[in-house]
């Protein structure tokens, strides 16, 4: 091979990324890029929760709403994403995790808002837990028992390296909850959350 062939193909490569598994304030078309360089898996994470929001919704920049790739994404179902100022964006067995955490007055906010999130089916994908008010009753100062810490960091490192093999052959790593889990899932969303998702309900 000569140089200039040899030329002609270096230039034709495109720069490799550094894919990234977590982000917190981003807008929706940098979430679905982010997605797409870390092949379909992603963790939307902020301890507030209402950036998120504000960016789906489109409140942030008074873009309206834009659901419709995370609605996909979080079904599992591949998209594309086609624009004029860029090229072509392709987003194969999204697998994303949206973990927030929010007050309740911002779901309650939400479930307001003219359709954007709940009757489009946004709000029923996420599982949201509401943990009693502990006020009165901490115990300040008590530390994270270290057994407790280790066993979070070896699931979370576990749950990271699921899909290790499988972005090349076209399969996906499933978690299967026990038939006991499964009976406490359904037991908590049956009494906890369906009552609050009828009209006129909070959720």
């Amino acid at each position: 091979i000569d140089a200039a062939d040899l030329r002609d193909q270096i230039s034709r490569l495109s720069a490799p990324t550094c894919p990234r598994y977590l982000a917190s304030d981003a807008t929706s078309e940098a979430m679905v890029k982010l997605l797409g360089e870390s092949g379909g898996g992603l963790c939307w994470a902020s301890d507030e929760g209402s950036e998120v929001f504000a960016h789906l919704t489109g409140l942030r920049y008074g873009k309206g709403p834009n659901l419709d790739w995370v609605l996909k994404a979080m079904d599992g179902d591949s998209f594309s994403v086609d624009r004029v100022t860029r090229e072509l964006l392709v987003v194969e067995r999204p697998a994303p995790t949206v973990l927030l955490g929010v007050q309740p007055i911002v779901f309650e906010e939400l479930a307001k808002l003219p359709g954007h999130l709940e009757q489009r089916g946004l709000l029923p994908r996420l599982s949201p837990i509401f943990p009693g008010d502990w006020l009165g009753r901490r115990r300040h100062g008590d530390p994270v028992p270290e057994a407790v810490t280790r066993r979070y960091a070896d699931r979370v490192q576990h749950l990271l390296t699921l899909r290790d093999g499988f972005a090349d052959e076209g399969t996906r790593a499933t978690l299967v909850l026990s038939p006991e889990a499964q009976r406490l899932r359904s037991a908590w969303y049956q009494a906890e959350v369906e009552p609050r998702l009828g009209e006129g309900c909070d959720l």
